[in-house]
């Protein structure tokens, strides 16, 4: 049977910011030592961005109040109304004022053109990258487990480290400055795990040299160094100075942003589709990264798209996967998208991005 690429064109007629609250999630038993560690912890509240073409609805989020305050102003501003795919929603957007390329309100159009792609899949009945390819190009794709909202020097972090490992083949931890001279069980823990199975984020908040003389001496030699300083400071870096790999990239605001990734010589790149102003934009940054021999390892933020880009054939090695965060970013979802047991995705079967919004969501004007 001849696969039929249904028509990706959409007269939006309406765009709305509806805020939200929902019950804490449970880790559904993905890391049981982490969310014991984690606590009791609170509602989940944020905003959806919905839009609308007069008989189907998609949405896109959470997003921030800052994001949400600025949808209804940038689309406000839209000259054309006509049906247009989502990216071309999106290039409206940026078209809309002059700094709708970059910094929030790239988020914003982002936000608006991820919604756009939900729609599509809601309308046709059909998972997102079923919009794009007749079947997937991948039967699973593969995660690795972030471990923010536990400190490594903390008293349950040993037992974490061992739990994560047992399912996720790298596990990602922020630093923390005074460890490694103080030698906590923590650390010993990591160290008992074969090279490799470790990544650092440095968040961009540490400046390159302090962040090398850590690696240097952090007692595993690891997958990946993330963010070693400021997005502003890659090109001065020189990430041939690291004993591992650099990761940087999911401050690209647009495909544009992808020229200093490329002469800074960054090797793994982690773009996010919510950053970066949209699934067609996230795609198209994957591309220039197969095109250059570069690794592709999404930020966590735009999980849902990267995986749906993984398995209509974009070149994502792996995705991140928030072991505390991502069921609360999902909350707001009937059916999450989690990984198996063994830590990876199937391809995703709901229409749009995981299905419609949970029946159960308190939301407001």
């Amino acid at each position: 049977m001849t696969f039929l690429l249904p028509d990706l064109r959409l007269a939006v007629t309406e765009v709305s910011v509806r805020r939200f609250e929902a019950d804490a999630p449970s880790s559904r038993g993905l890391a049981q030592a982490a969310d014991a560690a984690a606590g009791p912890r609170p509602p989940v509240t944020g905003h959806l961005v919905g839009v609308g073409d007069g008989t189907s609805r998609g949405w896109w989020g959470p997003v921030s109040a800052d994001v949400a305050g600025q949808v209804r102003t940038l689309f406000s501003r839209v000259a054309s109304r006509s049906p247009m795919t989502p990216g071309g929603w999106s290039r409206r957007l940026s078209d809309a004022t002059r700094h709708a390329h970059t910094g929030l309100l790239a988020v914003t159009r982002g936000a608006v053109e991820l919604a756009c792609w939900d729609l599509l899949g809601q309308r046709h009945g059909v998972p997102v990258w079923r919009l794009l390819r007749a079947a997937p190009t991948r039967d699973r794709v593969g995660s690795y487990a972030t471990c923010f909202g536990i400190r490594l020097d903390s008293l349950p972090a040993p037992a974490v480290v061992r739990e994560v490992a047992e399912v996720w083949p790298v596990q990602k931890w922020r630093p923390v400055r005074r460890m490694i001279r103080r030698g906590h069980p923590g650390l010993t823990a990591v160290a008992a795990l074969p090279p490799g199975r470790v990544a650092l984020d440095f968040c961009g908040r540490w400046n390159a040299d302090a962040a090398l003389r850590y690696v240097r001496r952090f007692p595993l030699p690891l997958a990946w160094v993330e963010e070693p300083c400021a997005p502003g400071d890659l090109l001065g870096l020189r990430p041939d100075r690291f004993p591992a790999p650099v990761a940087a990239g999911e401050h690209c605001y647009g495909v544009a942003d992808t020229a200093v990734l490329s002469l800074a010589g960054i090797p793994v790149w982690q773009p996010d589709a919510v950053f970066c102003g949209g699934f067609d934009a996230f795609r198209a940054i994957t591309e220039i990264a197969a095109g250059q021999h570069r690794v592709v390892l999404p930020h966590g933020g735009g999980l849902l798209p990267a995986l749906h880009a993984a398995f209509a054939g974009s070149s994502v090695r792996q995705v991140e996967f928030h072991i505390l965060l991502e069921p609360r970013r999902q909350v707001h979802l009937q059916w999450p998208t989690m990984p198996d047991p063994d830590g990876t995705f199937v391809p995703p079967q709901e229409p749009g991005w995981s299905g419609p919004l949970h029946d159960r969501l308190r939301m407001t004007a």
